[in-house]
């Protein structure tokens, strides 16, 4: 990976069932330069994608175009060249999109400083709210859901 290029992976959940919709999500797999391993893209993308980009409006703009498509249920993950956290968009057709930091295989960072933040609410019910936006976690789990088809 040079200096100048992040790596971005997306896997795909949930593709609908109707063929043109299918076709808007792979359509934006590929105006975005996203492919699976053998450099290929099936029909239906179902799984893990991945490109180097060197946009740095590339991540947003695929998870845009991928939430425009209904029914479609994707995380989204950077890793960026420096070493630096990277950034996680996961959405969920019905639900929501959730974006923040991440490592570099996609997991949710947590920063001292959100701790602290979480720590200085005065009272529990109110200290999973920030947790829940800070983490994602429901939306999370959601996406996790739609993955093993509950």
């Amino acid at each position: 990976m040079s200096n100048h290029e992040n790596y971005l992976a997306v896997e795909i959940h949930i593709v609908p069932a109707d063929p043109e919709a299918r076709g808007r999500v792979r359509a934006a797999l590929l105006d975005h330069g996203v492919e699976d391993d053998d450099g290929l893209l099936p029909d239906v993308p179902v799984g893990v994608f991945s490109r180097y980009f060197g946009d740095s409006d590339a991540p947003a703009s695929l998870a845009h175009a991928l939430a425009a498509v209904p029914d479609t249920s994707f995380r989204l993950w950077t890793e960026e060249a420096q070493g630096e956290p990277g950034s996680l968009i996961a959405h969920v057709a019905g639900i929501g999109t959730f974006d923040g930091r991440c490592d570099r295989s996609g997991a949710v960072v947590v920063t001292e400083a959100d701790a602290a933040r979480l720590a200085a609410e005065p009272a529990a019910a109110e200290r999973l709210r920030p947790l829940e936006e800070m983490t994602g976690s429901t939306l999370r789990s959601a996406l996790a859901d739609s993955a093993r088809g509950a």
